[in-house]
């Protein structure tokens, strides 16, 4: 049975390293694609990831144990992710050629049957890069929710806990990205 993330704070502040690693096992993949959301850049995700796990062990005393400890590490995520964003204020990543042909094999394989249909793959590069293009127009505390909510699937209070912000101030900024969204994606289904 596996152990709960309470147990595995408490195992950790007693010097238990085993119990700190299996809360990055838990959570990294996650916390990644939340820094990703708001990053849209490999690299600069797996940075505010290392650096996230860094602090949050770090910090472990100061848990508090009112929140569950996913909402905590997503808050230390978040800000990471936000201040990386900052540092860096760059173009989002461009994939390396040989790493597109990998994915669009993948994809290829992953379909129905051994061979997908090209329209199709297609269509859901498309959607892709549509997608993308309208995160990458949105602020960085904007990506923040949307992620949080869209893709982690995280409840208001959750999001107003991590982000550090009213529930109105989430509301608002998931109103505000989701109406930028409709726009890139309305233009997406028109065409």
């Amino acid at each position: 049975m596996a152990e709960t993330d309470a147990v595995l704070v408490e195992k950790s502040l007693e010097g238990d390293n085993e119990s700190f690693k299996l809360l990055f096992e838990r959570y990294g993949k996650r916390a990644y694609a939340v820094s990703y959301g708001i990053l849209q850049n490999s690299e600069d995700a797996k940075d505010a990831i290392q650096n996230s796990f860094i602090r949050a062990f770090r910090s472990l005393h100061r848990f508090r144990k009112a929140s569950s400890f996913y909402t905590w590490l997503y808050r230390i995520v978040v800000n990471a992710s936000i201040d990386l964003s900052r540092k860096r204020r760059r173009t989002p990543e461009t994939i390396p050629f040989e790493e597109g042909i990998q994915n669009s094999s993948t994809r290829l394989s992953s379909e129905k049957g051994s061979f997908a249909d090209p329209s199709n793959i297609c269509r859901q590069t498309e959607l892709s890069d549509t997608i993308q293009k309208a995160m990458e127009g949105l602020s960085v505390e904007h990506k923040a929710v949307i992620t949080l909510r869209e893709i982690e699937g995280l409840s208001y209070a959750e999001i107003s806990q991590s982000l550090e912000c009213s529930i109105g101030t989430v509301m608002s900024r998931l109103y505000y990205a989701r109406k930028h969204m409709k726009t890139y994606l309305e233009d997406y289904y028109k065409s």
